[in-house]
């Protein structure tokens, strides 16, 4: 679990209390019940390929909590569900794809903010669209020195279509107990080839109004030059599972 959290988190920790306000309250408030029988999480990942068309990924895991502590909960979990929709020329790919098994995501334990605990807390809780944004274009801009202005153009929008796959499926800390938000944040870029275009990124998120459970996690990076545009999203949802 340690080393699936690494590979997916990207800019988490401390910072929570500050960067969402939603968390301050449930940190001050009394422990919340224990979330009684089975739900169903689902993530749906969608990543846009240069010809315009995706790879949608969608998976299900049966869920339940229980609690380990004063305030704290445990999610226990497994895979129930994968399919891959992608062009014919990755079914090959897309095969092994639906038949890896993520049950490993499981078990996740929540701290008294309902946060989920993991070791590296040096970062925001809910990394910010325009912080991640910044952050992405400067490494894009590091990386793409050089006086092939083509080859330093594609570089740079690699590394930026990178940077917001990277921050779409990392996993959030506060997937469950989210506070509800609406972010966005758009740049004007300019490539090396002088090719002018736009990142955007979105994250809007949804909660329980009763419960504080998470209902839908979106979060969405678009770049668009004059000859491309490409989109990736990542939409995580709660239910109850319905027998």
């Amino acid at each position: 679990m340690k080393a699936d959290m690494e590979r997916r988190g990207f800019l988490v920790g401390i910072g929570a209390l500050a960067l969402v306000p939603g968390l301050a309250s449930a940190a001050q408030g009394q422990a919340r019940p224990v979330p009684e029988g089975a739900f169903r999480l689902e993530r749906v990942l969608t990543r846009g390929l240069a010809d315009g068309k995706s790879i949608v990924v969608t998976r299900h895991w049966g869920v339940a909590f229980e609690k380990t502590g004063p305030g704290a909960l445990r999610i226990t979990g497994k895979q129930t569900f994968a399919h891959v929709d992608a062009p014919a020329s990755l079914q090959a790919i897309s095969r092994l794809e639906a038949r890896r098994d993520e049950s490993d995501l499981f078990p996740l334990d929540l701290d008294a903010q309902g946060l989920i605990v993991v070791a590296d807390r040096q970062g925001p809780v809910a990394p910010l669209p325009d912080s991640v944004l910044a952050e992405a274009i400067s490494y894009a801009k590091a990386r793409s020195a050089g006086e092939n202005v083509t080859a330093s153009s594609r570089q740079f929008l690699a590394d930026l279509s990178q940077r917001g796959l990277d921050w779409m499926t990392g996993l959030p800390r506060d997937l469950f107990y989210p506070a509800p938000r609406d972010r966005r944040a758009e740049r004007e870029i300019v490539l090396a080839d002088g090719m002018a275009g736009t990142v955007a990124m979105r994250e809007h998120v949804q909660a329980d109004t009763a419960s504080g459970l998470m209902t839908r996690y979106y979060r969405e990076a678009t770049t668009k030059t004059e000859t491309m545009s490409r989109t990736g999203s990542e939409t995580w949802s709660l239910a109850r599972e319905v027998l």
